[in-house]
């Protein structure tokens, strides 16, 4: 199990490859049940969730011809995350029903808090976030009573997300660092690449693009050592966004195209993620195509006497008075205001788009 704690998803991969060839010459179907579990998860985070679902419902079909109920719950629980990353909740949420039943009948009392946690994770998906975090909440006493400290670190970064959609920054910063602290503690590379991503987010958020790019390339890092590809794609499009900000365009565009290209070879072109990546494309398309099409030869309207000042926004309307344009009320002025701003394309924007919008009296 070490590499699977320090992260080494091939490496994991391998071993658990090997012990699966050992555990059916044994025919030790319990150790077979669980090789094939942990091999069921690595595929998720290489993205090959077809395999995944192969080795995972191999396993539930063990598990049941043993009477396993702990295996049975433990694979339906992997089975309700795999439904879940697919965003495919009604599946997910019924596998998870199974296994919190099962486990809560048969006394394993951990997989029934996993798969309470995992059902939390599905309602934060469908927008419950309050339900979901009434029910971390509840989870991690259990874990800490437990001292299972993955399942913290992993409670804590889902906590994070609902702070952090909630805007309250401080209390997912707070929460996410104590994530960090147990990934970096245990050599979990997996928790501090997910923590780190959405710490730097908040930063993005806070405008501290610097400190949110340090976290990405730190986080991009280390999906990069484990073979993370779903991580490496998140965090590729959370830098074009940053390059995005700082205008970058080429670089924001080459990052998105990466970022999409590859969720798209793993069979998650249809994922949310992919489609809010091609949005990024789509928006970023439309920005420089406006960028482009400001020009100082563009046709501007040639003004007659005076303007209605009617039909303008008021913020449009401020700047007839403005000492920054002056007034442009005359085709001289504008001319000149157009030359001064040559060099600066949303303020040429502007220009343009208030002359548009004049009603001439």
């Amino acid at each position: 199990m070490i590499e699977v704690s320090i992260g080494k998803i091939e490496d994991a991969t391998k071993h658990f490859e090997e012990s699966l060839m050992i555990n059916d010459q044994l025919h030790d179907y319990d150790a077979k049940i669980g090789s094939l579990n942990v091999l069921g998860d690595l595929m998720m985070k290489l993205g090959d969730f077809n395999q995944s679902l192969i080795y995972l419902q191999n396993a539930l079909t063990i598990s049941k011809t043993i009477k396993d109920s702990s295996g049975e719950a433990s694979t339906l629980n992997n089975l309700g995350m795999l439904y879940t990353k697919l965003s495919n909740f009604t599946e997910a949420m019924n596998f998870l029903n199974q296994a919190q039943q099962i486990a809560k009948n048969c006394g394993d009392s951990l997989t029934e808090a996993n798969s309470s946690a995992n059902i939390g994770i599905v309602l934060y998906h469908q927008g419950q976030m309050d339900s979901a975090l009434k029910i971390w909440e509840k989870i991690l006493k259990i874990y800490e009573k437990s001292g299972y400290e993955f399942g913290k670190a992993s409670i804590y970064i889902n906590m994070g997300d609902v702070y952090y959609q909630k805007q309250k920054y401080k209390k997912s910063s707070q929460v996410l660092e104590e994530a960090l602290k147990i990934g970096r503690k245990s050599h979990d590379l997996t928790i501090q690449t997910n923590s780190l991503q959405k710490l730097g987010m908040i930063l993005q958020d806070k405008k501290d693009y610097k400190g949110a790019t340090e976290l990405y390339i730190q986080g991009l890092q280390i999906c990069q050592e484990i073979g993370d590809l779903v991580g490496i794609a998140t965090l590729t499009n959370n830098l074009g966004t940053i390059e995005f900000y700082g205008k970058n365009f080429n670089s924001a565009l080459e990052k998105y195209n990466e970022a999409y290209g590859l969720l798209n070879q793993i069979g998650l072109g249809n994922s949310p993620l992919a489609q809010s990546i091609l949005k990024n494309i789509e928006h970023l398309h439309q920005m420089r195509n406006q960028t482009k099409n400001i020009s100082p030869k563009a046709n501007w309207i040639e003004p007659k006497k005076s303007f209605n000042w009617v039909s303008v926004t008021p913020a449009l309307r401020d700047l007839k008075t403005s000492h920054t344009f002056g007034k442009l009320d005359k085709r001289g002025e504008l001319n000149t205001a157009l030359e001064k701003y040559k060099n600066s394309p949303w303020l040429l924007y502007l220009i343009y788009s208030w002359t548009l919008s004049l009603s001439i009296a």
